[in-house]
């Protein structure tokens, strides 16, 4: 199901009983309500959610306990905070909430999503990630933290991560990124991109043979 409208009112509730709906995209739609957690278990079979450039709102439990959700994909959608309880018992396998103008995430938002494989969080305001951010991931393989604010970042949480593979921190406020410490924490990464002017050539010429590096 495809929604592409404005609205002067909409009942989410009308999609209670459409039990058989498997995806769900949402793009440029104003007029919408509150997106409520009972909306959501009504929609029993739905596994993909796409949401794009509305002005929807979400409670704090809208994504718990989806067993059958495995993609969510969330852009330009006003977001400050995403809580620590945002996915308490959901079955996320990939995760897209870019250009939404995320400033905080809390310490144990993303530790319920065990299934998780990508994350992708570029285009938001994120200028701190807590070392616990991504603890009990051990299913991610590509992590996306471009275009945001961080001018630092504790790489040794990305030992939580021994599935990973592709990170991106491009495009952020590092002024240097120790790339040998990287790939101590992450020793199956294969590619990361940067910005050229946070790495040293040195680095470059000494980095771990089997990783690749992509310069923005």
């Amino acid at each position: 199901m495809v929604f592409n409208s404005n609205f002067t009112s909409f009942d989410f509730t009308a999609l209670y009983k459409m039990t058989y709906l498997e995806s769900v995209d949402m793009m440029e739609v104003t007029g919408l309500p509150v997106l409520t957690n009972v909306v959501m278990l009504g929609l029993k079979n739905l596994s993909r959610l796409s949401i794009y450039h509305t002005d929807i709102k979400f409670d704090y439990n809208t994504f718990q306990n989806l067993k059958r959700l495995k993609y969510l994909s969330i852009s330009k959608v006003d977001v400050a905070i995403l809580g620590n309880e945002v996915f308490n018992g959901s079955m996320l396998e990939e995760l897209y909430w870019t250009d939404s103008g995320i400033e905080k995430i809390d310490r144990y938002c993303f530790s319920p999503l065990g299934n998780i494989k990508i994350i992708n969080l570029s285009g938001n305001k994120l200028a701190y990630l807590w070392p616990e951010s991504f603890i009990g991931l051990r299913r991610l393989e590509r992590l996306y933290l471009n275009r945001n604010r961080l001018a630092t970042m504790n790489f040794r949480q990305l030992e939580h991560l021994p599935s990973l593979q592709y990170l991106d921190i491009s495009m952020n406020k590092f002024p240097m990124i120790r790339l040998d410490e990287v790939t101590r924490n992450s020793p199956n990464l294969t590619t990361i991109v940067v910005d050229k002017k946070s790495v040293e050539k040195e680095q470059i010429a000494n980095s771990n043979s089997r990783l690749r590096i992509v310069f923005v």
